[in-house]
């Protein structure tokens, strides 16, 4: 009797240790399996740019030289759009138009501002002192809303010496492919002017952001 009892009581110490064992090997791979499945979270990048209203005159400097009104005319004319001169014998060697990138990363307003106007540059009779804006890539120089070409582009307008002269461009766009302009300029030179000798002028352009 002892002996059975004895092998009935091991029987039940060894059924306990399997059941024991076969948790603790459940228990093992259900912890393992939670170490090593998935966990997400996320993570923001914040930068701010900061605003960069700018513009440059990448070509800067008109000189047509030494010249003069030929005889029999009244009025010389000098144009930097082609260049070319008619009825006087200035040379158009290097002359070009001005040429005005908007450099920043905001689109901005153009105007232009000379420091004499048509009588004050040359006196005499009829003196001419123009300015004309030209896109050079399409959209450089737009209307208020965008939609065309500004009313001013392309067009010669009398030179403005008052505030920030003439507004030429509403949206001067700053993207690469659309980001300049020309500033072509037109002299009448009277054969009347009022006195010899160089003549220099400044020519302003101002950029707002809108």
């Amino acid at each position: 009797m002892g002996n059975k009892e004895d092998k009935r009581f091991l029987v039940f110490v060894l059924g306990i240790a399997a059941i024991a064992l076969f948790q603790s090997i459940f228990l093992f791979f259900l912890v393992n399996d939670g170490l090593t499945g998935k966990a997400v979270d996320t993570a923001a990048v914040n930068i701010t740019i900061n605003q960069k209203v700018s513009a440059n005159f990448s070509a800067a400097s008109i000189n047509w030289g030494a010249g003069a009104v030929a005889s029999n005319s009244t009025l010389a004319l000098l144009d930097t759009s082609g260049p070319n001169v008619s009825n006087g014998n200035w040379s158009t060697i290097g002359v070009a138009n001005l040429h005005l990138i908007n450099n920043g990363n905001v689109n901005v307003s153009l105007s232009v501002k000379t420091d004499y106007t048509n009588e004050s540059f040359f006196g005499g009779t009829g003196p001419v002192f123009r300015l004309k804006v030209l896109a050079n890539e399409s959209n450089s120089c737009l209307n208020a809303t965008g939609t065309g070409n500004s009313s001013n582009l392309y067009a010669y307008v009398d030179a403005n010496a008052t505030g920030d002269g003439t507004l030429y461009c509403n949206i001067m766009p700053f993207e690469d492919n659309k980001d300049s302009v020309s500033i072509a300029i037109l002299l009448g030179i009277p054969a009347d002017a009022s006195a010899a000798g160089q003549k220099n002028s400044s020519i302003t352009a101002t950029v707002s952001a809108i």
